[in-house]
């Protein structure tokens, strides 16, 4: 029978959906080892096995178990202090949450028609699919370009593409500014919440009115396109 012997303390990091580590195990045995399972005991003494690949530990050799956990996704940044077990052995060990900045919005891209200094307002969903809160407030003055200089780049944006971001220096000078409130000032969205809010956005005054005009809107780590189009003409003109 295995000698009992405690692990050395550990250390577990990152988002809740996604926490990993190296525990250290010593097989102080007589004996190989192979190692196929990692029992956790979580604060409130509850306990859960987790599969991992198995590894065989030879007789007086060390080792390290690789470990991925995933917890409530919505689990606060902090340290929490967790028990491990390894075939037979106890250990303690610290879960290190890191923040996890994770929204999703509907709709991804708003179209407002180009008509000289009128405020429409467009409802947007936000949920707040992380572990730390996320805040709105009014966005103020938001650079606009035209379409045909900066199309790909604010895609990107939209799309998250890292070569897209790193393309934001080569960005034309803005055409002009639009202008973007919110209703209700400063909003909070909590983890695990889903929240509608309403967009003012003002058209400004001196757009052509045959082109097209972008827009990056910027929350948290999204972004949402505003599309300006053409109206066409006013009733009654030719």
């Amino acid at each position: 029978m295995a000698a009992k012997s405690d692990l050395q303390p550990s250390v577990l990091a990152g988002p809740p959906t996604a926490v990993s580590g190296l525990l250290p195990f010593n097989n102080d045995t007589s004996g190989a080892l192979t190692i196929s399972e990692v029992v956790v005991t979580d604060p409130d003494g509850v306990q859960a096995t987790l599969a991992v690949d198995p590894i065989t530990v030879g007789p007086g050799r060390n080792a390290r178990i690789p470990v991925r956990l995933a917890l409530d996704p919505h689990t606060p940044p902090g340290a929490y202090p967790i028990e491990v077990g390894i075939a037979g052995r106890t250990g303690a060990a610290t879960i290190h949450i890191v923040a996890a900045h994770e929204v999703g919005l509907t709709p991804e891209v708003l179209v407002v028609d180009n008509l000289p200094g009128v405020s429409v307002v467009h409802g947007i969903v936000v949920a707040n699919n992380g572990n730390v809160p996320v805040f709105l407030a009014d966005f103020g003055a938001v650079p606009l370009y035209r379409e045909d200089t900066a199309l790909t780049t604010l895609l990107g944006l939209v799309n998250r593409s890292t070569a897209a971001t790193q393309a934001l220096e080569a960005l034309p000078d803005p055409a002009a500014s639009i202008g973007v409130t919110t209703k209700s000032g400063r909003v909070e969205i909590g983890p695990g919440d889903t929240t509608v809010i309403d967009l003012t956005i003002g058209v400004p005054d001196d757009l052509a009115q045959s082109a097209r005009y972008l827009a990056a809107l910027p929350i948290a780590l999204r972004t949402i396109l505003i599309t300006v189009v053409p109206a066409g003409p006013e009733d009654g003109s030719k």
